[in-house]
């Protein structure tokens, strides 16, 4: 498993290196260093039952949870989507924490994820929310339905499709455990909205690029959905490849070709 692993790294380094040799428009390119980078962190922590003891899981959802190889990809995609909504908006990180241990800058990544059920991107829901300052206005749960009442390390570590919380194990640990000792979606909502109105006006805007109802907002969320998901989409056909690969050699091996 750990020669395959290394196999799929060393192919994507490959692949990064041919892409300055068959160069591809710009639509269509994934950060084949950043999906490297993302690919070798994922290899040691995605089936680190270490890696999530730190969160709290116990052991029969961690042994589940590493067994499959679904969370590997949902590291994948939660580690490059951060680290390109970090790399389009720099200015995150230095926005400080919604609450101790986690930051705005995860909080946003979450709020914009597609998988982000409760959602309502693209319509005034958020702003709303913020305006009125009440964590229970309707607006509030359908705009910032990232937080839950319940503890995310109870839920198991393949719910991808399911909970944008899944993400956040993979994104920011320290978030988890946050999330975990509040377990008030309210109380968390509050904190988004008092994180948010501190904010200087300017910051303000710059936000709402990503979670506002304009065309940028929309735009730049698009791009982030599209440009991830064809990472994730290359990451599969490259582990394909060397899987495919490693059988062909042992077939070989077995009849001596």
């Amino acid at each position: 498993m750990k020669k395959l692993a290394l196999q799929i790294s060393l192919t994507i380094l490959a692949t990064c290196s041919g892409i300055f040799v068959n160069p591809q428009s710009a639509s269509a390119q994934v950060d084949m260093s950043l999906l490297t980078e993302v690919a070798k962190s994922c290899q040691k922590d995605a089936k680190s039952a270490k890696y999530y003891k730190q969160m709290g899981f116990d052991n029969n959802i961690i042994q589940s949870g590493i067994g499959s190889s679904n969370s590997s990809e949902v590291c994948i995609y939660a580690r490059y989507w951060y680290s390109l909504v970090q790399s389009k908006f720099p200015w995150l990180v230095s926005t400080g924490n919604i609450m101790p241990g986690y930051p705005g800058s995860v909080a946003v990544s979450l709020i914009v994820s597609p998988y982000a059920y409760g959602s309502r991107l693209g319509d005034s829901s958020l702003l709303d929310c913020i305006v009125s300052q009440d964590p229970s206005n309707d607006r509030c749960i359908s705009a910032i339905g990232i937080f839950s009442d319940n503890k995310i390390r109870n839920k198991g570590l393949n719910r991808f499709y399911h909970d944008p919380n899944s993400l956040a194990i993979y994104m920011c640990p320290s978030c988890v455990v946050a999330h975990d000792n509040v377990s008030s979606p309210r109380r968390m909502r509050g904190s988004f909205i008092q994180w948010f109105l501190k904010l200087d006006k300017p910051t303000r805007r710059k936000v709402m690029s990503i979670l506002g109802d304009d065309q940028e907002a929309t735009t730049n969320r698009s791009e982030i959905i599209q440009e991830t998901d064809r990472a994730l989409a290359e990451y599969r056909e490259i582990s394909r490849k060397v899987a495919q690969e490693e059988q062909d050699r042992r077939r070989r091996e077995v009849i001596g070709n």
